[in-house]
């Protein structure tokens, strides 16, 4: 039978809900990947799902026997006993194939699991694949003989069987944030013509992608490979070069920024899709009683959207689809370009467009349809809906890094010093190409000016650092290191080789703690070295 998902998203109850939906702050998810060619969308890549192949040459009859069960467990769930219906018509593979799915799917509800399968004939080789409608690695199905009339071994399913089944795999490039986000605007104003006290006509402006996106400081997993994708390539792309140390670290220095990258951003009633974006800047924020905090601001290109709509009328391999108009006209809410999944009329079974890959090409609100990029097949009353590649499975390290583990210092070959607030800010200074005649669009960057890096730390002054403020007065700059974590583990080394900071100023307060701010630029150790800055995830 077709492919199938399970969505996690409840796209009829979306629908059915108050105003056909109102969309939630709290439901935001963002997904980045890497484009290939620049300002073309790239896919953020979904996971793929657990399966149970069954073995060559497999019956294509069952009419004649009396095996119909087979016990399965899908998704870790409890095990459950599968039985076809109507053996006497079961004479060919692909009609097999539709009853084994019943009967899986029909076990599942049955015992209370959200759990469900889809299942593949193969004609050429004979076979039965047995697939969960859920990915990543906590995505199985697991296949063995049932206590009697064991049809298992009649489909070569299952181990004992000689059959093979394997987890799915997880997605790659979820981003897990906490404010801000990225968004498309395009503005106008009121065009000069003289015409009285009235408004006539408007000027139209380039189009305006810009993020602004904050984030956790998170790390897990072996040493090398302990940070999501999304956040590797933030950090790939606002400094311009990745070196990665196989069990050792995850490395970034300074470079030339050259890439851009997809932005997925998906909410409660709609996604939008984004072309183009690169990071500008970036501030580190590492508070002495709170945990340290990321934003990550840049431009993008374009973008596109897409909401919910219901499919009227039985669609047969077509690629114009007509969506219902009353009260709301539902083809109003997908722009051209835009991304979207086909879903069951339950809601939750995605049958088409999981991967990213169907297009909305045009749109005509005038007869309420929207033309896709290759024809489909839907029931009526099913529903057409904002690609979301979050909605089988999103998955990122949570694994907060705090204040309560690090340390700070002005040499590198110095004491560890008490800092209350620490912060690290990058500006690119790139050079937006988003004045070029006869386009509407940002069409990318240059990297034409300096970075700057910038490092401010905040103190109580007392003897420890005394001597610290005394050596800044020489302006010989100061080469120390931040580390966030425990080196014991994974960790954050920020090396910087030449820290030169303007002198301090000293105010006494009338009481309290005197606090005094070193703050500087990095510099490279020596003309050429090209070594300002090291951000070294351990």
């Amino acid at each position: 039978m077709a492919i199938k998902y399970r969505s996690l998203i409840d796209f009829a109850a979306i629908q059915a809900g108050n105003r056909e939906g109102i969309n939630l702050g709290l439901d935001g998810s963002i997904f980045i990947r890497r484009e290939s060619t620049t300002r073309t969308f790239e896919r953020p890549r979904i996971g793929t799902q657990g399966v149970s192949e069954g073995a060559l040459g497999a019956s294509t009859d069952l009419s004649s026997g009396t095996n119909a069960s087979l016990d399965v467990a899908v998704d870790g769930g409890m095990v459950v006993t599968a039985t076809l219906a109507g053996l006497a018509g079961l004479t060919t593979g692909v009609l097999i194939e539709q009853a084994l799915e019943t009967a899986i799917n029909t076990a599942l509800i049955a015992s209370g699991q959200d759990g469900r399968v889809w299942v593949q004939f193969d004609a050429t080789f004979e076979l039965y694949n047995v697939y969960s409608q859920k990915t990543g690695t906590t995505s199985s199905v697991v296949i063995t003989d049932a206590a009697v009339n064991n049809v298992a071994v009649d489909l070569n399913l299952g181990i004992l069987n000689a059959g093979t089944e394997s987890i799915g795999l997880n997605d790659q490039d979820f981003f897990l944030y906490t404010t801000g986000g990225i968004t498309f605007n395009q503005p106008v104003e009121s065009n000069p013509h003289r015409t009285g006290r009235f408004h006539s006509g408007i000027i139209r402006q380039k189009k305006v992608v810009e993020f602004d996106m904050d984030a956790m400081l998170n790390m897990e997993g072996a040493a090398g490979n302990s940070l999501d994708n999304a956040i590797r390539l933030l950090y790939e792309s606002m400094t311009g070069t990745e070196n990665v140390v196989v069990n050792d670290s995850i490395n970034y220095v300074q470079g030339l920024p050259n890439f851009t990258f997809s932005v997925v951003k998906a909410s409660t009633i709609f996604a939008e899709y984004f072309t183009g974006c690169y990071v500008k800047d970036y501030t580190l924020t590492a508070p002495g009683d709170s945990p340290v905090t990321q934003k990550f601001t840049g431009m993008g290109s374009d973008g596109a959207i897409a909401g919910i709509g219901v499919v009227d009328g039985l669609v047969n391999a077509s690629a114009v689809v007509t969506l219902q108009s009353t009260p709301f006209k539902h083809s109003e809410r997908f722009s051209a370009g835009s991304r979207v999944m086909l879903v069951g009329s339950d809601g939750r079974t995605i049958t088409t467009g999981v991967d990213g890959t169907l297009l909305v090409v045009s749109t005509n609100d005038s007869l309420n349809q929207i033309t896709l990029s290759e024809p489909v097949s839907a029931a009526d009353a099913s529903y057409i809906v904002f690609w979301h590649p979050g909605a089988i499975q999103q998955t990122g390290r949570d694994n907060i890094y705090t204040d309560l583990e690090g340390s700070f210092k002005f040499t590198s070959s110095g004491n560890t010093v008490c800092a209350s607030n620490i912060t690290l800010t990058l500006t690119n200074d790139h050079i937006d190409l988003n004045n070029c005649f006869g386009v509407d669009v940002n069409e990318g960057f240059a990297a034409g000016n300096r970075a700057t890096w910038v490092l401010e730390v905040t103190l109580d002054l007392s003897g420890e650092n005394l001597g610290d403020l005394v050596r800044s007065r020489n302006f010989g700059g100061l080469d120390g290191d931040l580390i966030i974590g425990n080196v014991s583990g994974r960790y954050l080394l920020v090396d910087f080789k030449k820290w030169i900071v303007s002198v301090p100023s000293i105010d006494l307060p009338e009481n309290g703690t005197t606090p005094v701010s070193f703050t500087g630029t990095l510099y490279q150790s020596s003309p050429g070295s090209r070594d300002p800055i090291t951000l070294s995830f351990k």
